[in-house]
C-alpha cells in the first residue's frame, strides 16, 4: 500500500482512435502560431459548416505529434451563444478520485490529533473538521466506483445480462442496480474477474465504504443512554483510515482495469 496519497492525473475521456469509426472525411485545421482571434474565426467558421451539413465528430489534438487527438465537446454559454467553447471532455472518474484523495488527505492529520493521547482544547471544532474533510472524502470514493461501474455497463451490448425470469436488462435498467448488486454480480460479469473471490478481505473493506457513505447521506438516528444521536457515525468515521480506503479504491479499479488511472508525479 502506498504510504502517501496518489495524485491522479485527469485525462481525456475518450480518444478519436478509440471508437473504431469508418471515416469518409477529414477535414484538419491548424490553429499554431494563428493569432487568437484569428484562431477563433477559424473554429467559428468550422462549426457553422458542420451545423450546416449536418453532425460531425470534432477531435483536438494538444501538443506533439505522438499526442492522440481527443473527441473535444463543443459548447457555448446561453449569454453568448456566437462564442465556441472547445473542451476536451475529462473522465468524470479521474477527477472523483482526485478531489476524494484530496480531501482524505486533509483529514488524516487531523484524525491523527483526535486519536492522540494529547490534550487537545477544542475537540469539536477538531471533530467538525474532520467531518467535513472525511466526509467529502467518503462519498466521492464511492462516485468514483459509481462512475467506474457505470462506465462498465455502457459498454456491454443491451440484453447482455438476464433477470431472474431469463429477460434481457437493458443498460438503464442495470445503472439503478443497487451498489452491492454491481460490484458482486454485474461487474465480475463485465471485467472478467471476480474480484470477490480474489481478494475477499478488500472486497468486503470497499463494501462498508458504502455503507459509511449511506448513513452519512441518510442520517439515521442511533439514540444511546446518555441522550446521544449520532455516536456510532461519529465513532465509525473516527474509526475509518482515509489512506486504506483510498488505496483500496485505487487497487479495485486498477485490478479491473489495468493502467485506467495515471498518477500525477
Amino acid at each position: 500500500m502506498s504510504k502517501v496519497f496518489r495524485k491522479i492525473k485527469v485525462d481525456p475521456l475518450t480518444s478519436l482512435n478509440s471508437l473504431n469509426l469508418k471515416i469518409s472525411e477529414v477535414k484538419h485545421i491548424d490553429l499554431n502560431d494563428l493569432p487568437p482571434d484569428e484562431a477563433e474565426r477559424r473554429v467559428t467558421e468550422a462549426f457553422k459548416f458542420i451545423k450546416k451539413f449536418g453532425e460531425a465528430i470534432v477531435a483536438v489534438k494538444t501538443g506533439d505529434e505522438k499526442n492522440e487527438a481527443v473527441i473535444t465537446s463543443v459548447l457555448n454559454s446561453s449569454q453568448n451563444k456566437g462564442q465556441i467553447i472547445l473542451l476536451q471532455e475529462p473522465n468524470p472518474v479521474h477527477l472523483y478520485l482526485q478531489i476524494a484523495n484530496e480531501h482524505l488527505e486533509a483529514a488524516q492529520p487531523l484524525r491523527n490529533m483526535i486519536r492522540s493521547r494529547n490534550r487537545v482544547d477544542n475537540y469539536f471544532g477538531l471533530l467538525t473538521n474532520y467531518f467535513e474533510e472525511v466526509s467529502q472524502g467518503i462519498i466521492f470514493l464511492v462516485m468514483t466506483l459509481e462512475g467506474f461501474f457505470d462506465q462498465g455497463i455502457q459498454m456491454v451490448p443491451e440484453g447482455y445480462f438476464l433477470d431472474e425470469a431469463g429477460s434481457p436488462l437493458t443498460k438503464n435498467q442495470l445503472e439503478w442496480i443497487d451498489f452491492n448488486s454491481k460490484i458482486r454480480y454485474v461487474m465480475p460479469v463485465i471485467s472478467g474477474f471476480d474480484y470477490y473471490t480474489q481478494f475477499n478481505e478488500k472486497y468486503n473493506k470497499i463494501v462498508r465504504i458504502n455503507d459509511l457513505r449511506n448513513d452519512l447521506t441518510h442520517l439515521k438516528v442511533s439514540q444511546k443512554k446518555n441522550m446521544t444521536r449520532y455516536e456510532d457515525l461519529n465513532k465509525r468515521l473516527i474509526d475509518f483510515n482515509p489512506l486504506e480506503a483510498s488505496e483500496l479504491v485505487f487497487h479495485y479499479i486498477m485490478t479491473l482495469y489495468p493502467g485506467y488511472f495515471t498518477e500525477d508525479v
